[in-house]
């Protein structure tokens, strides 16, 4: 007898993320779903070596080591993980075998993985891939209190259209309503952070807010292509300085989370025109700026939600004229804020945009306090994927 297809397999590959995946196989009714965790694979499978693509393990293995080489500081380090590469791939190759073997045993029309960019989240997407299976990538809402799913991929490579013209057309505010919170999180410091940076600083009376990013997360590695480090943004931020009135002022911040410090920028402006100011939380930066500048970090978002001019560097969700201005060099950014003055914001673009990201887009709720209507708008989108 034909053994009868799963609606969908979970693949877990990060031990925070095991509790989600757990709570959408009790909770998805009249869904046909399993869970498997990296931890339970272990064999190998002969189709596994039928199938390997070796360019797309390569892509996977280096996209890894490059992730590795940027917390590094200095570049005999670097250099090391780059010698480290082809154990990398050999081991990569190992897994895609193991998840083959494993996957096989739980035929389904899809498979859904956290993150996706992650090492072994990204060998299973390949596994499913090229057992013919969709795959549909879960992760933290772009929205506050909301969670992605999505077929297509996350942040940059979502599915959320980036045509103003969708949103103007459908106009999601007056068919779903307004979004119902607008109270933005307050990020935890990261432990290491040292004191010095958590000074307390006096914010200008009109300025614009540049924040600072994880080096090493996928938004700045894949989706940042002319700005790879803090101190190239630092230096962006440094010519517009140098070239324009005295009278524009920037508030920078390090990330929260990130564990290495920037100490070394803080003097290197004048005061009067560039300060950091790491203890004051980001809500209120977001708040009293006038403006905001960044790659492609949540943050864009939020101002959004507040109404802000965003100027974005780098690939996101949210990178579109005019929900945003872009800039792909220094001097493009510097004729960007010469505009901010004169900046009209489309407030009924970015409300249509944010109701049709949080009633129609996202999962309500976040994936550790989700409710049944999470479940509920999971199950109506997996159905979906399977007729399409």
């Amino acid at each position: 007898m034909k053994e009868q297809k799963l609606d969908i397999l979970f693949f877990t590959s990060n031990k925070g993320k095991i509790p989600y995946f757990e709570l959408a196989v009790k909770n998805l009714s009249n869904i046909k779903t399993f869970e498997i965790t990296h931890r339970e694979i272990s064999k190998w499978h002969f189709l596994g070596f039928k199938n390997i693509p070796f360019k797309e393990i390569m892509d996977v293995a280096v996209y890894k080591t490059m992730e590795h080489a940027s917390t590094e500081t200095s570049y005999f380090m670097k250099f090391r993980w780059k010698l480290l590469l082809p154990i990398k791939f050999l081991l990569l190759m190992v897994r895609f075998l193991n998840y083959t073997a494993a996957f096989h045993k739980h035929p389904s029309f899809l498979v859904g993985v956290w993150n996706g960019l992650k090492e072994r989240s990204a060998i299973a997407a390949l596994v499913a891939k090229h057992l013919g299976r969709r795959v549909v990538f879960s992760e933290i809402g772009v929205m506050p209190n909301t969670t992605v799913f999505d077929a297509k991929g996350i942040t940059a490579y979502s599915s959320i259209p980036k045509e103003p013209f969708f949103y103007k057309e459908n106009k999601f505010e007056k068919k779903n309503g307004l979004i119902p919170d607008r109270e933005i999180e307050i990020r935890q410091v990261h432990k290491d952070k040292n004191n010095h940076d958590l000074e307390k600083v006096e914010l200008p009376k009109n300025y614009i807010f540049v924040p600072f990013q994880q080096v090493d997360d996928s938004s700045i590695l894949i989706h940042s292509a002319n700005i790879k480090s803090m101190v190239q943004l630092f230096d962006w931020i440094k010519f517009v300085v140098d070239n324009s009135p005295s009278n524009i002022k920037f508030v920078l911040k390090e990330h929260p989370s990130e564990k290495r410090t920037y100490q070394s920028l803080h003097s290197i402006i004048a005061k009067d025109r560039v300060i950091f100011a790491n203890s004051i939380p980001t809500p209120i930066l977001i708040k009293n700026s006038s403006a905001i500048i960044t790659i492609n970090s949540m943050v864009g978002m939020e101002g959004l939600i507040s109404h802000k001019k965003i100027i974005s560097l780098g690939d996101s969700w949210y990178n579109f004229y005019p929900l945003s201005y872009s800039a792909t060099s220094k001097e493009e950014l510097l004729g960007n804020i010469k505009l901010i003055p004169s900046w009209q914001v489309d407030t009924e673009l970015i409300e249509s945009f944010l109701s049709y990201i949080y009633y129609e887009y996202s999962l309500p709720n976040s994936y550790h306090s989700s409710s049944s209507k999470h479940w509920e708008k999971m199950a109506e989108k997996i159905k979906i994927m399977i007729k399409s």
